[in-house]
């Protein structure tokens, strides 16, 4: 029986997957660039990014300076002139050893907002 579920599950994402594409297309505002680099875009990335993690210092100066961070993030992008800063590599060893790396709050923004407004639509 489980197996007749999964695949009911798959046969729906695969339908739902197939709408998506035909639905989009150059003209749609899902791939729009202006809709990804948009202000509301970026504060809806930046509060989705904040779960779980707001009590870091890079996330509340971000937060608590937003109405000048996103806007001059939304800037950079628009003109080009946005550069990703250099991620932060550090090891764990609880419950395993493992290679970890960080990458600063803003970019994670960036990121979180291409992928819920252009990459996970399609």
């Amino acid at each position: 029986m489980p197996c007749r579920k999964a695949k009911q599950y798959r046969l729906d994402a695969n339908a739902s997957q197939r709408r998506c594409y035909i639905q989009g297309g150059h003209n749609d505002p899902i791939m729009n660039k202006e809709s990804i680099i948009s202000v509301d875009a970026l504060y809806e990335s930046m509060n989705k990014c904040a779960k779980g993690v707001k009590w870091k210092g890079t996330v509340a100066h971000f937060r608590h300076n937003w109405t000048d961070e996103i806007p001059k993030l939304a800037d950079q992008l628009h003109d080009g002139s946005y550069k990703e800063r250099k991620a932060k590599f550090f090891t764990i060893t609880e419950p395993k050893v493992r290679e970890i790396m960080s990458i600063h709050f803003r970019d994670r923004v960036y990121q979180r907002s291409l992928n819920d407004v252009a990459i996970y639509p399609q």
